[in-house]
């Protein structure tokens, strides 16, 4: 492990983009940090802090900590196999299944007619636990639920090699997050500390104690619960219909593992915020960039001064605008051609292999802080 600053980086500093450099030195300056925070190998720059990181501070909330899509995440689930077998006719029936009823991209529901019986009493059902928490956000819920949204988010079926094949679905809280993580960090940038230059630049957030550190975590916590209800939704549409295709039997099982989410510690009074990164304490996804191999992981004791801190997948490598600037659709097409339904024209290049960095070097810079359960390698892949 390394010092920068006032964080420990499971990688050195010459390979950290500059610009994450300048945003690590920024929150070592942070007047609440309980240094050290973790610096992971998927590390690279993000809105007001790094993203691969985790931050620990004494009683205080930073939004840009956590990022815009609060409660994203991995949502893997272990397959019984069915009589019928994963060929390139049950893989297409497959993906227009998923095109049908799974608004991709930005789409969401536009009325709640259609929407379909299953995804109407899981949303309603949602919006009732959840309605004395945030009011404001409902209908958009009932609208945006069992969605997959944009950028990185997919769909995919993985053989692991533990001979079982796996359901992922990387998805978040949709518009409701990004609307909340909106609000609050600007509400952050008013308050007395930052507004005195006390906090640093892009920082900003609230004490325990303040009105709005309450009602942003009351806020936190209903698009944390929204996004594990999505993913559940997208999850048992397409596993009901791959059971109605005898693709599979059944369900052995699943695991959902956020990646932009607070965790806190009361016995040290901290506010742990992970961003674009994983508690591996338990059983936990990183997944890999299109094509290329995800892992079910779990920490190991050394992981504990870490905060059992894990990398949440391969980290950017090229920015998005970069990418369509400087890679190539023929080796997109080259690096992901095993695998059925990848997007590889040049309005998906940003989302190539090449974008981002090579997982294996992910997993192998963690050294001894974490152990791998299961290889997971992709042959079907649906890009929001």
């Amino acid at each position: 492990m390394y010092k920068i600053y006032n964080a420990i980086s499971l990688i050195p500093e010459e390979e950290i983009e500059l610009s994450a450099l300048e945003q690590i030195a920024r929150v070592s300056k942070h007047p609440y940090l309980d240094a050290p925070f973790i610096i992971l190998p998927d590390v690279h720059a993000g809105e007001g802090a790094t993203i691969g990181s985790v931050i620990p501070l004494i009683n205080f909330i930073s939004p840009s900590m956590i990022g815009y899509d609060i409660g994203c995440g991995i949502w893997c689930e272990r397959l019984d196999f069915g009589h019928a077998p994963f060929d390139n006719i049950s893989l297409a029936r497959l993906e227009d299944f998923i095109r049908t009823n799974i608004p991709l991209g930005f789409n969401h529901r536009t009325t709640v007619d259609g929407i379909g019986d299953f995804v109407y009493k899981t949303g309603q059902r949602f919006i009732s636990e959840t309605f004395e928490i945030n009011e404001k956000y409902n209908l958009n819920a009932l609208l945006s639920l069992g969605t997959l949204g944009g950028g990185n988010h997919f769909i995919e079926l993985t053989r692991g090699d533990d001979g079982f094949v796996y359901l992922l679905i990387h998805s978040g809280s949709r518009n409701i997050g990004h609307r909340i993580a909106s609000e609050y960090m600007e509400k952050a940038k008013t308050t007395a500390e930052y507004t005195n230059g006390l906090i640093p630049t892009g920082l900003g957030g609230f004490s325990e104690g303040d009105d709005d550190y309450d009602n942003y975590y009351e806020e936190y916590l209903y698009a944390t619960s929204f996004a594990h209800q999505n993913r559940n939704i997208m999850a048992k549409l397409i596993i009901n219909y791959m059971a109605q295709e005898g693709l599979i039997s059944g369900s052995l099982g699943w695991i959902d593992t956020p990646h932009n989410f607070l965790h806190v510690d009361i016995i040290n009074s901290q506010i742990i915020h992970y961003k674009g990164a994983i508690n591996a304490f338990d059983s936990a996804i990183v997944a890999g960039s299109m094509g290329t191999n995800s892992y079910i992981v779990q920490s190991t004791p050394e992981a504990q001064k870490i905060h059992w801190a894990c990398s949440h997948g391969a980290g950017r490598r090229f920015s998005r605008k970069q990418a369509k600037e400087i890679l190539s659709v023929d080796d997109f097409k080259r690096m992901v051609r095993d695998v059925y339904g990848c997007q590889t024209d040049q309005n998906h290049i940003d989302e190539s292999p090449m974008a981002y960095k090579d997982i294996e070097y992910v997993m192998e810079s963690q050294g001894k802080t974490i152990v791998i359960k299961t290889k997971l390698t992709p042959f079907f892949n649906i890009k929001g």
